[in-house]
């Protein structure tokens, strides 16, 4: 089944500093949703007592055919290497104990 994935939308809200005003705000939430964007992702980093926070506009879209067998293309490459893995350890452990 097909899922929504996010995409950034390419803007920069230049929020920066210790205030916008809320003018602003309408103006580029308005710009960013006639981009396309329906969500805005705030990533905050702490680094060494150290804030910053950086926001970017994204958008939800369903899955592109090709996007949606690509994942489904890495599901089964990764349960393959799961496998094999599993079954290595399975020998190791048989020739522990089968001694």
């Amino acid at each position: 089944m097909k899922q929504l994935i996010k995409k950034y939308v390419s803007y920069h809200l230049g929020w920066g500093g210790d205030e916008v005003s809320i003018a602003q705000i309408r103006k580029d939430l308005d710009t960013i949703e006639a981009l396309g964007a329906t969500h805005i992702k705030f990533n905050i980093d702490s680094t060494w007592g150290s804030y910053s926070l950086e926001i970017e506009p994204i958008k939800e879209v369903l899955e592109t055919d090709e996007e949606y067998q690509k994942r489904l293309d890495e599901i089964s490459v990764e349960k393959e290497r799961r496998r094999n893995v599993e079954l290595q350890e399975l020998e190791r452990l048989k020739k522990k104990y089968n001694q």
